[in-house]
């Protein structure tokens, strides 16, 4: 995982449903629909884009015992990236703009 993907901001796109099994998926904002499951449902409910993805490794490690924590949760990231289901932005502090 790059240092520069754990500076940025992930915030969900799409929304949460459910398929004809009535099993959850996550759709994207074209409808193509993603199976997933209890942690990718964690990971991607805490993409709001006012945490970092380092912050959200951090706050989910707390409960984790697994190696390579962070890698693995920035996989799900990148993903979900992929998929169409989160994007990243860049912090920018008010404080710097004044």
């Amino acid at each position: 995982m790059t240092c520069q993907l754990l500076d940025l901001h992930p915030y969900k796109k799409g929304k949460l449903a459910k398929d004809q099994n009535d099993k959850l998926v996550l759709l994207n904002d074209n409808g193509r629909a993603f199976s997933t499951n209890d942690a990718v449902l964690v990971i991607w409910q805490l993409c709001t884009g006012d945490q970092s993805v380092k912050s959200i490794c951090s706050g989910l490690k707390e409960h984790s015992n697994e190696p390579d924590f962070e890698y693995k949760v920035s996989l799900v990231i990148e993903k979900l990236k992929n998929a169409d289901l989160i994007d990243l932005k860049e912090f920018k502090s008010l404080k710097a703009d004044l």
